[in-house]
């Protein structure tokens, strides 16, 4: 599949509204030729109607004077309306496409991106091409271009020297614009990048908002928004200021002191017979449509680099690798969980050390199966790899003896119910967060809560079950979002349950019926169990200890106990702390 880019969505979709772009050219035309016959009504009603005397021409030029700007106005308003359409169509289509590539895309390269980087390109970078450089610069380019040929033309017509005249304002602001080029480019690179920090900033303070106060850190947060905010203002003065200055070179100096020497000399030039004082208000009256105009396409120059800066970010995004798609469906039997195999599996996470190093095991069909060792030994990172969050370096993981590489991940997933460490909780009902993503009648949802000993606590609440739980559940305590996670997890009836560290904040009457919940659950599954409490697994068929990333033993906990190795003294230890 062809990469996306940014530059390869606003085409298509320009491709697709060709002919709303050819009905908006056509308006630009008509403008542009009302436009410049207006200064030739005046030119006329000067040099011919008003000497002539002829009230009926006058009449008729002040009807023409009236009514060409009306009309004007109108196709302007027309042609405006359009031009919103396609702008807001392509920020929406690269928002869109955007998001739908991230939702695909690598973990490794999501989990190492700051969100603030994301949410500041599908919001803003996307509204930076699509509102700001299509609408308000790309399209009018072509109107200004047309609208600075055909003044010109007009002025040639007139008096060819005085136009030449007019011109000299050209080369003098493209070359100034020229020089301030890389600089601009610089400070809109800057000013990018604090933004992008500042999204980043407010993210992270109001997510761990409870670390901030439990470490009494709202001075310190309040300076670093504090330096923000200076370095923000900074930036945007200079950057704004660079601009003005290119954008009033041509409009408050050269354009000026240009018309005061194009008045001089069409003076000049009336007095020696060459021009009649009709020509030279003409004349002036189209200096502006040319000025403007040469504002316009230069503010188009400066502002692309802005949008080169912006597209360069959604670029990098669209970049990102996608997940594998395809692969054969993953069938397996109701009530029959599947056989699970890891053949010399090894991975690491790039930052040097291998969490797995060459870790065979093999997980019968139904069993129950638990997972130990001390801290960052890998036991979770088996987990991801089962999941096809991540591929390993080495080996392979086969689920019914077909390998996961072979299979769709939507397909592996679907049969997997999964209930994390790290628990996320959208900030919405507990209904809506147990039935996650799709409904579920309110009657099993019940059940399951019943049997995850979440029911009590859910009934004794205002709402209930429509209860909002906060941000990424904050709401609620950490046992509460354990059996929160368990339940959902278990309602989505998978053939594999994966349980990480599950009662690691229970309290011991909770996690003993919880426990009763999993027993019950994991009837017709096969089911693994990451735990650092022992009494999650210790009634598990067989028991895997991790050290280091490798296997040191499997068995099952009566074996392990007898062997007096690491499961032993970390079963000893669990002992003497529940003894203290």
């Amino acid at each position: 599949m062809t990469q996306q880019t940014a530059k390869t969505i606003i085409v298509g979709e320009l491709r697709k509204r060709i002919s709303v772009i050819l009905l908006m050219v056509f308006f630009l035309i008509l403008t542009i030729l009302l436009s410049v016959a207006l200064p030739l009504l005046f030119k006329r009603l000067v040099d011919v109607t008003i000497p002539g005397r002829d009230m009926s021409e006058a009449g008729l030029l002040l009807v023409a004077l009236i009514t060409i700007p009306l009309i004007s106005a109108a196709l302007n308003a027309l042609y405006d309306y359009r031009r919103e359409i396609i702008g807001e169509a392509i920020a929406q289509a690269l928002r869109q496409k955007l998001f739908k590539h991230l939702i695909h895309a690598n973990l490794r390269d999501l989990e190492a991106t700051e969100t603030g980087h994301i949410i500041h390109h599908i919001t803003r970078g996307c509204g930076l091409v699509g509102d700001d450089y299509i609408v308000d610069r790309l399209i009018p380019l072509i109107s200004n271009a047309l609208l600075f040929a055909g003044a010109l033309a007009a002025m040639a017509l007139i008096n060819w020297r005085l136009m030449l005249i007019t011109l000299l304002a050209f080369p003098i602001t493209y070359l100034f614009s020229q020089r301030l080029k890389n600089y601009v480019r610089m400070l809109e690179e800057e000013f990018l990048r604090i933004l992008e920090s500042g999204s980043s900033t407010l993210q992270q303070v109001f997510s761990g908002i409870r670390t901030v106060r439990s470490f009494s850190g709202e001075v310190h947060e309040k300076a670093r928004w504090d330096a923000w905010i200076r370095r923000h203002w900074e930036v945007r003065a200079k950057t704004e200021t660079l601009h003005n200055l290119i954008l009033i070179l041509p409009t408050h100096v050269v354009d000026r002191v240009l018309m005061g020497v194009v008045f001089g000399v069409g003076a000049f030039e009336i007095i020696n017979g060459r021009l009649s004082i009709g020509d030279l208000i003409a004349f002036m009256m189209y200096t502006p449509y040319v000025y403007t105009a040469l504002r316009a396409m230069l503010q188009a120059q400066v502002t692309l680099e802005k949008i080169k800066v912006a597209i360069e970010g959604l670029d990098g995004l669209f970049a990102y690798e996608r997940e594998r798609q395809g692969g054969r469906e993953l069938a397996i039997a109701p009530e029959a969980g599947p056989s699970i195999q890891f053949e010399d599996v090894s991975f690491d996470y790039g930052r040097g050390d291998f969490a797995l190093r060459d870790v065979s095991f093999s997980v019968r069909p139904g069993e129950f199966f638990g997972i130990v060792g001390v801290s960052g030994g890998g036991k979770t990172t088996i987990l991801d790899l089962l999941m096809g969050f991540y591929a390993p370096q080495t080996g392979r993981i086969l689920v019914n003896d077909i390998d996961i590489q072979e299979l769709s991940l939507a397909s592996l997933r679907g049969q997997i119910g999964l209930a994390p460490q790290d628990i996320f909780l959208w900030n919405s009902s507990i209904y809506e967060n147990l039935a996650y993503p799709d409904a579920i009648a309110a009657e099993t949802v019940a059940e399951a809560a019943a049997g995850t000993n979440l029911q009590p606590f859910i009934e004794a609440l205002p709402e209930k079950y429509q209860t909002v739980v906060g941000e990424r559940g904050l709401a609620l305590s950490g046992g509460e979002r354990q059996r929160v996670a368990i339940c959902r997890a278990i309602l989505k009836q998978p053939a594999i349950l994966l349980l990480d560290e599950a009662t690691s904040e229970l309290d011991a009457l909770t996690e003993a019926k919880v426990q009763e919940a999993i027993d019950h659950a994991k009837r017709g599954r096969t089911t693994i169990a990451v735990a650092h409490r022992l009494a999650t697994v210790i009634h598990a068929d067989r028991i895997l200890v991790l050290d280091d990333g490798r296997v040191v033993e499997v068995g099952t906990p009566e074996d392990l106990i007898a062997r007096r190795g690491l499961f032993y003294r970390l079963y000893e230890a669990q002992k003497l702390e529940r003894a203290v």
